[in-house]
């Protein structure tokens, strides 16, 4: 998790008030005007709108870089090898604005466009990524500046990382996972939607200014950290040895809706053998922790 801000519900507070002042009509920080991508090796990329990987080919990492519209990324019992395309809208792509995408070393490396400066003007691009169910992958990196992302797969990944610049709704369904990460981007300008993670993770990470958060965890969480403030965070967490959570906030309330067995000493919260760690900081943000049945 990110150092932690000095103030947290002023920072908070000067963030929505800017964005609030420029009427969030300018799509985030004018991205109509000219857009940079800059990416190395970007003489290898391939453009194409609509991929499939041959069989033979072994995928080991996605990563998306993504500027303005919705990524997902989602398993299907009937594919056999990794397939991707975009569908464009607001205006028809030209070829440096098509997707480009690297297979090397099992790395699969999906852009938004051609390396350099170009006009973004209305376009808005989706990308859709189907792999195999039962896939196993280190590790699925999703960088998007505007637009939600989707990820639902079902296979064994070590670590789903996803990092959204300016806004939209963050939905992960993982059937085994190691590690997932989101955070709003290094600017810490607000992220403004809905994030639910769920499945069997054992480590989750959270930092974001403004959003509502859920996590659902069906089975034993090793630890769990949570950065929000403003917004509310849920946790559907199951029983297993027990958890030590801390929860520091400056005006959200904590509702516990877990065990009438919880025992608390300050900001510091106990149930059974305390095997989880979980830490949650918030602004405003409440906590409503509950039991997965």
């Amino acid at each position: 998790m990110k150092a932690k801000r000095t103030v947290k519900f002023i920072i908070a507070a000067l963030a929505i008030a800017i964005i609030s002042f420029t009427f969030c009509a300018c799509d985030f920080l004018d991205i109509e005007s000219d857009t940079r991508i800059i990416y190395p090796s970007a003489d290898l990329y391939t453009v194409c709108d609509r991929c499939e990987l041959p069989e033979t080919e072994s995928v080991y990492l996605i990563y998306v870089e993504w500027i303005r519209g919705d990524v997902n990324i989602v398993s299907d019992e009937k594919a056999t090898t990794v397939s991707f395309y975009e569908v464009a809208e607001g205006e028809e792509p030209t070829e440096a604005r098509t997707l480009h995408y690297l297979l090397q070393n099992n790395d699969l490396k999906l852009k938004y466009a051609e390396a350099g400066y170009f006009k973004l003007g209305n376009l808005r691009k989706n990308l859709y990524v189907t792999v195999p169910a039962g896939i196993r992958i280190a590790e699925i990196g999703i960088n998007t500046k505007h637009g939600n992302v989707n990820i639902d797969v079902d296979g064994k990944i070590f670590k789903i990382d996803v990092e959204n610049f300016y806004g939209g709704d963050i939905t992960i369904n993982a059937t085994d996972a190691e590690k997932v990460n989101v955070e709003s981007g290094k600017t810490d300008l607000v992220l403004d939607g809905q994030v639910k993670i769920e499945g069997q993770i054992k480590n989750v990470d959270v930092d974001i200014i403004k959003a509502n958060v859920e996590v659902v965890c069906s089975a034993a969480l090793a630890q769990l950290s949570a950065d929000v403030d403003l917004g509310s965070v849920r946790l559907n967490i199951p029983e297993n040895k027990g958890f030590k959570m801390v929860y520091k906030t400056l005006f959200g309330k904590l509702y516990n809706a877990f065990s009438s067995q919880v025992r608390m000493d300050g900001n510091k919260y106990y149930y059974l053998d305390g095997k989880a760690e979980i830490y949650i900081e918030t602004s405003t943000a409440s906590l409503t922790l509950s039991k997965f049945e």
